[in-house]
Parts: structure tokens; sequence; C-alpha cells
């Protein structure tokens, strides 16, 4: 199981946007066929649909609600831990604004 920490090492660079964690987090899963989880697959193992999650991978929900990110937990196998760094820019970005990158 990843964290945002362990997908991530290099400080340099941006650290991954929520929809780039969980799709690197989906793909480095396989199935029961050992190909790596689809959409579908997570969507099974949630109560999301397959157009919540592909927006979500693609970045397209940037402000998701907090069933929302339990249910991507569900989904995607992972502990409520290895996405609190996204809660927590998630309700930063609330109470101050998105920060613009230069």
């Amino acid at each position: 199981m990843q964290t945002l920490t362990e997908t991530h090492t290099d400080a340099t660079s941006q650290p991954p946007s929520l929809g780039e964690f969980l799709k690197k987090t989906r793909l480095s899963q396989r199935g029961e066929s050992g190909r790596p989880l689809t959409i579908s697959d997570i969507k099974r193992r949630s109560d999301l649909s397959l157009p919540v999650l592909s927006k979500l991978e693609a970045g397209k929900i940037r402000d998701p609600k907090f069933s929302t990110i339990v249910q991507v937990c569900k989904g995607y196998g992972l502990p409520f831990e290895a996405l609190a760094g996204f809660v927590s820019d998630i309700a930063a970005d609330r109470q101050t604004g998105p920060q613009r990158q230069h």
C-alpha cells in the first residue's frame, strides 16, 4: 500500500495530484487475471460511478466530498491515511483558495 510520501520521493518536484496518485495506485494493483485493475474493477469495490471515478483520476474533481473520499479508500484498497495529505490540501484550499504555482 502506498502513501503520498512513498509515491513521491523527489523533494524538488511537485507532489502528485489526487488523480495522479489514484491512477498510479490502481495501475500498480493486479486483478485476478494478473492484469492491472481497471476503473470498472474499482467501481465494483466502491459505491462510486464510472464517471466519478474517471473524473477523479483525470483531476476534474478537485474538491471531492468526504463521503467520496471514504468510497475512494474502499475502492482503491487504501487506508484513509494514504489520502490524508490530499484531504488536508483540499481543506486548506477551501479556507484560503487554491494556491497558484508559478
